[in-house]
């Protein structure tokens, strides 16, 4: 599987603007010949969480790609529902059909607007299973511990420079420990409040970095191997050890 990270730098609380750079972005850097496109949290207003922002046209933009250009989308955008407000991840699929996920670790102000998530989720798409997860909830390994059901985990990101170390140790501490690829995207620029440096990333099931976006706006693609995943973790089960609490 071909798969595209994707680090932008979001226009603040511009969703017009941030749909019409990506519109363009996704084909320029020729993404949309990938089978899976990977954006950072939030990418469509930047991290805003006193004033959230939510647009509906983010989410028929990812839903319309995802169908016109053959290719799962996957990112996370602020969501308004029953009155309350969540950082949701989505995971678009060509054929119109979608899964959720609900940012669980509520970082800083978040908690005051934000409502967590409660499960984890996990998708199938073109042979893989693949866990959603956002930006904090790399922190909290307990939370992603692979329970012998998926192969890749995303983390889509709003993760400030002055922290930077702490997310690509972490990154790659998370795909060790749970045998699986880990794509990273993460942005860069600066927001009205923080700097952000990028560093979006891969690594496979064995630590190994796979690509390194550093702090441009660009995009990279990565080959997933299935088969290889499941030598390695024939070879090493390091998965069937795994303590349950």
């Amino acid at each position: 599987m071909k798969a595209f990270i994707l680090q932008t730098s979001p226009i603040w609380q511009d969703a017009r603007s941030n749909i019409s750079f990506m519109k363009d972005f996704i084909v320029k850097t020729e993404a949309i010949k990938s089978d899976l496109i990977l954006l950072p949290e939030m990418w469509a207003s930047g991290f805003s969480v006193a004033e959230p922002i939510y647009d509906q046209q983010a989410q028929e933009w990812m839903q319309d790609a995802a169908q016109r250009y053959g290719c799962a989308i996957a990112g996370t955008l602020v969501v308004k529902e029953n009155d309350q407000y969540f950082n949701r991840f989505y995971f678009y699929k060509p054929d119109g059909s979608f899964a959720h996920y609900d940012k669980r670790h509520l970082f800083g102000h978040e908690k005051q607007l934000f409502t967590a998530g409660e499960r984890r989720t996990i998708v199938n798409w073109k042979g893989f299973r693949i866990l959603l997860q956002t930006c904090y909830d790399l922190r909290f390994p307990g939370f992603s511990r692979n329970r012998n059901d998926y192969d890749i985990a995303l983390y889509a990101a709003s993760w400030p420079s002055s922290r930077q170390d702490a997310w690509t140790t972490l990154l790659k501490a998370r795909a060790i420990e749970n045998q699986c690829y880990v794509l990273g995207a993460n942005r860069t620029g600066d927001d009205p409040h923080l700097h952000y440096t990028g560093g979006s990333v891969a690594y496979s099931f064995s630590g190994a970095l796979m690509t390194d976006l550093k702090d441009k706006i660009c995009a990279k693609s990565v080959e997933i191997d299935l088969q290889s995943l499941t030598s390695f973790r024939q070879k090493f089960p390091f998965l069937q050890d795994a303590d349950t609490y």
